[in-house]
C-alpha cells in the first residue's frame, strides 16, 4: 500500500477530528509540533508580562524591546545546543526541551528587568495552562471536532429544523405554563446574573453527564464489525476505499485516549444540535413574550422596576425587551436543551432523526481504522 493513501487517511481522521486514531500518535512529534506556530508567538510576545505600571513610559519601552531581544537570544541558544543552524529556524520537532524553554525562558524577563519574582511565578503558571490547554484543544482535535460539527449542522440545516419543529410543540407543552407562571420571573428577575449562569449551566452539565453515561457502551458497539465485507461497505467514499484484509477480521481495540476522542467527537457533534434547538426555543419565547407580556404585568410579577432595553411602538402599544425577558427565555432554553438532550439520546424519533445519523459516521471512521491498521500491518 502506498504512502500517499497512508498520508491521506491520516489527513481524512485529522478533518473528522479523530487523530488519537493515527498510528504511534505522539505529543510531540503530532500535537505541540502542530501548534508550534501557535506557541511561537505567545512565547516571543509573553515579555508584556514584565512591563509595570510603575515604570515610565520610556522605560516599558526599553523593557518590551530588552525581553524581545532576550527571548530571541535564548530561542537561538537552544538551537545551538540542538546544533540547528541557522540559529533562528523553528524547531521541527517539540521536545521536553523546547518545553521547558516555553515554560520558564519567558520568566527570566521580569526577573531581569525590575527583579519581579511573583510576576514570574505567575508567567510560569500562565505557560503551563497554555501548555494544557493547547495539548488538550490539539491533541484531540477540538478545533477540528467544531468545525466538522457545525459543517454537518448546516449540511443538514432541513433535518436540524425538523427536529426543532418537532420539539417545539411537546416543549412547549412544558414550558409555555412556566413562562406564564409570576414565580419563574421573580426567579430568574431577583438572582444574581452569575448565580443565574451558574444555575443555566447546570443543565448543561446534566446533560454531558447523561451522554457520558451512554458513551462506553456506544463505543464499543461502534467499532465492533462482524466482517470485512461490513468494513468495505462503511469504507466507501473514504483513502481506505478497496483496501481490506482478506483474512479473518483481527481486533484492534481502541485505547483510553482513542475512546476519549471518540467520545468528544459524539459529545460535541450532538452539542451542537443541541444548543442550535436551545437557541431556536430561547428566540421564540423572546419573540412570544415580546407580543403577549404586558410590561405593567411583569412588574407585579417581578416586584420591581424593569430593565427595558429597546423598545417600539406598535398601533399605540409599546413592544418592550428587557433584560426580565431575556433571562426567562435563557432559563426555559437551557432546560429545553436538557430535555431534547435526553430524547435525542432515547426517543426512538429523535434517535433515528439525529444521533443514529451521527454514530454511523463515527462508525465509518471505526471501519477506516480498522482497514487503516490492517494495511499497516500487513505493510510492516
Amino acid at each position: 500500500m502506498s504512502t500517499d493513501a497512508i498520508a491521506d487517511t491520516e489527513r481524512w481522521f485529522l478533518r473528522r477530528g479523530v487523530p488519537h486514531l493515527i498510528s504511534d500518535y505522539n505529543a510531540a512529534e503530532d500535537v505541540f509540533t502542530r501548534a508550534l506556530p501557535l506557541l511561537t508567538v505567545i512565547f516571543l510576545f509573553s515579555m508584556v508580562g514584565a512591563l509595570n505600571d510603575d515604570f515610565s513610559t520610556r522605560a516599558n519601552i526599553g523593557v518590551a524591546v530588552g525581553g524581545f531581544a532576550l527571548l530571541i537570544v535564548i530561542w537561538a541558544g537552544v538551537n545551538w545546543l540542538r546544533g540547528i543552524r541557522p540559529l533562528l529556524t523553528r524547531p521541527d520537532r517539540v521536545g521536553g526541551l523546547e518545553l521547558g524553554v516555553f515554560v520558564f525562558a519567558p520568566a527570566i524577563v521580569p526577573i531581569v528587568f525590575g527583579a519581579q519574582f511573583s510576576t514570574a511565578g505567575l508567567t510560569i503558571l500562565a505557560n503551563i495552562v497554555v501548555l494544557a490547554v493547547v495539548y488538550v484543544a490539539a491533541s484531540y482535535g477540538v478545533v477540528a471536532i467544531l468545525r466538522w460539527a457545525v459543517r454537518r449542522l448546516f449540511n443538514d440545516i432541513g433535518g436540524a429544523a425538523r427536529i426543532g419543529m418537532r420539539a417545539l410543540p411537546l416543549l412547549l407543552l412544558f414550558n409555555t405554563f412556566l413562562f406564564i407562571n409570576a414565580e419563574v420571573w421573580q426567579v430568574t428577575s431577583r438572582i444574581d446574573v452569575t448565580l443565574l449562569a451558574a444555575g443555566l449551566g447546570l443543565f448543561v452539565l446534566l446533560g454531558a453527564v447523561f451522554l457520558l453515561s451512554r458513551l462506553p457502551g456506544e463505543i464499543s458497539d461502534l467499532a465492533t464489525f462482524e466482517s470485512w465485507e461490513e468494513v468495505a461497505q462503511l469504507c466507501v467514499g473514504t483513502p481506505m476505499e478497496g483496501k481490506v484484509g482478506t483474512a479473518e477480521l483481527p481486533d484492534y481495540p481502541l485505547g483510553r485516549r482513542q475512546r476519549g476522542n471518540v467520545g468528544l467527537v459524539i459529545m460535541f457533534t450532538q452539542g451542537v444540535l443541541v444548543l442550535a434547538v436551545s437557541l431556536f426555543i430561547g428566540l421564540f419565547f423572546v419573540v412570544f413574550g415580546l407580543l403577549i407580556m404586558n410590561t405593567d404585568t411583569l412588574v407585579q410579577w417581578t416586584d420591581q422596576p424593569l430593565h427595558e432595553l429597546y423598545s417600539v411602538s406598535f398601533r399605540g402599544d409599546r413592544i418592550v425587551m428587557t433584560e426580565e425577558l431575556l433571562r426567562a427565555a435563557g432559563f426555559l432554553a437551557a432546560f429545553s436543551g436538557l430535555y431534547f438532550t435526553v430524547n435525542a439520546a432515547t426517543e426512538p424519533t429523535y434517535r433515528r432523526e439525529f444521533f443514529d445519523g451521527l454514530l454511523a459516521e463515527v462508525r465509518q471512521s471505526m471501519a477506516v481504522r480498522e482497514s487503516y491498521l490492517e494495511q499497516l500491518t500487513v505493510n510492516g
